[in-house]
This record gives C-alpha cells, sequence and structure tokens, in this order.
C-alpha cells in the first residue's frame, strides 16, 4: 500500500486550509459571519510605493498592510504591532491601543504619511508637550 502526497496547500475535507487564517480573508470573513468591522476613529495615511499613499481605517487594514510588509524589512517591531493588532479580536487590546502601536511602527520604519489631523496634535500625548510660559 503505497501512501498518497498530496500536493502543498491541499487539505483533507472538511478542514479549512492554513492560509484560510490570513488577514487578508479577515473582511470577507467578518463581513459573513456578522463580525464587527473595527473602525479607527482617525485614519492612518502610508506612504506606498514610490509616489502613492494609502488610508487605513479599520484594524483589518491595519493587519493587510503588515501582511503586505516586505520580509526582509520584518522585525520584532513589526511582530508586536501584528500581534496586538490580533489581541484586538480576542478581546485582550481595544483599537486605539492598536492604532497607536501602528503608527509609532510607521513613524519608526519612516512610512507614515503626515496628514492634517481634526485635532493637531492628537497622536501626541501630552506628556511630551512643554507648555511654558516666556
Amino acid at each position: 500500500m503505497t501512501k498518497k502526497i498530496r500536493p502543498h496547500g491541499a487539505f483533507r475535507r472538511n478542514q479549512e486550509p492554513l492560509w484560510a487564517f490570513s488577514s487578508v480573508l479577515l473582511r470577507h470573513r467578518a463581513a459573513r459571519k456578522g463580525t464587527p468591522m473595527y473602525k479607527l476613529h482617525l485614519p492612518v495615511t502610508v506612504t506606498v510605493g514610490l509616489s502613492g499613499f494609502r488610508d487605513l481605517s479599520t484594524v483589518e487594514d491595519l493587519l493587510m498592510f503588515l501582511d503586505e510588509w516586505p520580509a526582509a524589512r520584518r522585525g520584532p517591531i513589526r511582530e508586536e504591532v501584528r500581534r496586538l493588532c490580533l489581541a484586538v479580536y480576542a478581546g485582550e487590546a481595544t483599537v486605539e491601543d492598536a492604532r497607536a502601536a501602528f503608527v509609532a511602527f510607521a513613524r519608526i520604519m519612516n512610512v507614515l504619511e503626515p496628514t492634517f489631523d481634526a485635532v493637531p496634535g492628537y497622536d501626541i500625548e501630552a506628556s511630551q508637550t512643554s507648555t511654558r510660559l516666556a
């Protein structure tokens, strides 16, 4: 009796393939199952390519951007931000925590696009600002 070898990516009946849990498919699964979309209060604008920009307005968009990040530039910071975004689904983190971590990651990687927020300086902590009177 010879053992059948399945090609890479093949799976048994009633089992989902490993790639089914990729964040690229989270949006489709959320729409299908009625899971809420986790929206950010303010979208994050990042630079894509040489002259393109992209607005990320949901946690799913953040995960897709992180999954599209080049493998050569991936590191522990990206992995921590990705874990925090996934923790939103488990209820272990808030959407605002995920957004703040992603904004910090985008600043470090120099892909955060400066935008004119509705509230200037919204992302800056109060302890970072200095209000000295002359």
